[in-house]
C-alpha cells in the first residue's frame, strides 16, 4: 500500500511538471488576434511578429478565395524561427510555419511571407482534399502551393524557371506521374524550386487548356479518388493523355541563356575545370559559382554534354558543382562541348558552355 501511494505521488508531480512545462510554454509565445488569424510568436521576434500580423490576415483572405473558401473560418498560424519546415493539420487549423531558411532572393522579410503563404495554402488545400496531401500526391500539392504563393506575393514571374528546370529534368528521364509520385525518392526529402517545377508546369498547362479553377476543382475531387482516377475525372480525359500534353510542352520549351529575377542574386560562374581523359573513363566538369544569395542548390544546376545528347545533375565537390560525364571505351579523341545552366530559388537562371577532351 505504502508503495502504490509513493507511486501515485510521484506520478503526480510527473503530470503536474509536464502541465507546468506546456503552460510556461504556451506563456512563452506572444499572440495576436485578427478577424480569422491567431498568429503566435516568440516574444523576442515581437516587432517582426507585429509587422507580419496584417500580412497574415491578407494572406488569409486571398487563399480563401483561391481555394473555394476551404480555409477554416479560424486558424492558428505559430512562426517558428528555430524550424526549418513548416507543417499544417487541417484537422486543428493549425499551421507551423518554419522560417528558418535561406531567404530566397536575399529578401528575407519577402521570403517569410512567402513562407507563410505557402502554409496557409497548403492548409486550404488539404482541407478541400479531406487530407489527401500523401506520398503520391504531394509533387501536386507542392506546385499549386508555389503557384498560389507567387501569386500572393506578385513573384509569378519567378515561375518562369520552371518550364526550364522540367525541361532539363525531362532530359534526364526524370518528369513524368511515374516519377514524381514517388515524392520522397524524387525529392529526397528536400523542397526545393527544381522538386516544385513538375507539379507547378504540370497546373500551369492545365490552366492552359481548360480555367484558372480547375486545378483547385482536382484537390477537391482527390477527397473520395486516388492520384490516377481524380486526375482523369477532373479533366475527363485519360491520365495518359494528359500527361503527354504536360510533357510535350515541356519538351518545346526553348531554355533561354538567362533569367533575371534579381539583378543582384544572379549566380556567376567565376572558374571552370575539365581535366581531358581517356575513352572509357569519366570527365568530370567542376564549376565554381559565385551564389551571392546563397540559395542555389546542386541538384538545380544541369550540364548537357553535346556529344552524348545527355543531361547530368550536379553534386557539390571540393566546393564546387561537379559533374562527372562518363566517356564511352569507343570514343573518337577530340574536343566536345558542354553547356552548364543553373537555376536558383529566386528563379534566377544562367548558362555557360566549355569543352573537354579525350585523348
Amino acid at each position: 500500500m505504502k508503495s502504490l501511494r509513493v507511486y501515485t505521488v510521484c506520478a503526480g508531480l510527473l503530470i503536474a511538471s509536464f502541465l507546468a512545462w506546456n503552460i510556461s510554454s504556451a506563456q512563452e509565445m506572444r499572440t495576436l488576434a485578427s478577424k480569422h488569424v491567431l498568429l503566435q510568436f516568440p516574444p523576442e521576434r515581437d516587432l517582426q511578429g507585429r509587422e507580419l500580423s496584417a500580412e497574415v490576415e491578407r494572406c488569409y483572405d486571398f487563399m480563401n478565395r483561391s481555394i473555394n473558401d476551404s480555409l477554416p473560418r479560424n486558424i492558428t498560424v505559430a512562426l517558428d524561427w528555430s524550424a526549418s519546415e513548416s507543417a499544417s493539420n487541417f484537422r486543428t487549423g493549425r499551421v507551423t510555419v518554419g522560417l528558418n531558411r535561406p531567404a530566397a532572393g536575399g529578401e528575407i522579410k519577402g521570403s517569410q511571407i512567402h513562407e507563410i503563404a505557402r502554409s496557409i495554402a497548403q492548409l486550404g488545400l488539404n482541407n478541400l482534399s479531406q487530407g489527401s496531401l500523401r506520398e503520391d500526391t504531394e509533387f501536386l500539392f507542392e506546385g499549386m502551393m508555389e503557384i498560389l504563393a507567387h501569386e500572393y506575393d506578385h513573384s509569378s514571374r519567378s515561375l518562369d524557371t520552371a518550364w526550364a528546370t522540367a525541361r532539363l529534368l525531362d532530359e534526364m528521364g526524370a518528369l513524368g506521374i511515374a516519377h514524381q509520385r514517388v515524392w520522397s525518392e524524387f525529392s529526397g526529402g528536400k523542397r526545393s524550386h527544381r522538386n516544385a517545377a513538375p507539379g507547378i508546369t504540370f497546373f500551369l498547362m492545365v490552366r492552359d487548356l481548360y480555367d484558372r479553377s480547375r486545378p483547385v476543382k482536382f484537390f477537391e475531387t482527390l477527397r473520395k479518388n486516388s492520384l490516377l482516377n481524380g486526375l482523369s475525372a477532373t479533366f475527363r480525359r485519360p491520365v495518359a493523355e494528359l500527361e503527354a500534353a504536360w510533357l510535350k510542352k515541356a519538351r518545346a520549351y526553348e531554355i533561354p541563356e538567362e533569367i533575371t529575377i534579381r539583378a543582384g542574386g544572379v549566380p556567376q560562374l567565376k572558374k571552370s575545370n575539365a581535366e581531358a581523359v581517356r575513352p572509357g573513363e569519366n570527365a568530370k566538369i567542376s564549376l565554381f559559382i559565385e551564389d551571392p544569395d546563397n540559395d542555389l542548390y546542386p541538384e538545380s544546376v544541369f550540364v548537357r554534354d553535346r556529344r552524348s545528347g545527355k543531361t547530368f545533375q550536379s553534386t557539390i565537390e571540393n566546393e564546387s558543382f561537379t559533374v562527372t560525364i562518363p566517356v564511352p571505351p569507343d570514343c573518337p579523341a577530340g574536343q566536345y562541348s558542354w553547356q552548364a545552366i543553373a537555376i536558383d530559388e529566386t528563379g534566377n537562371l544562367r548558362s555557360w558552355t566549355g569543352t573537354y577532351s579525350v585523348n
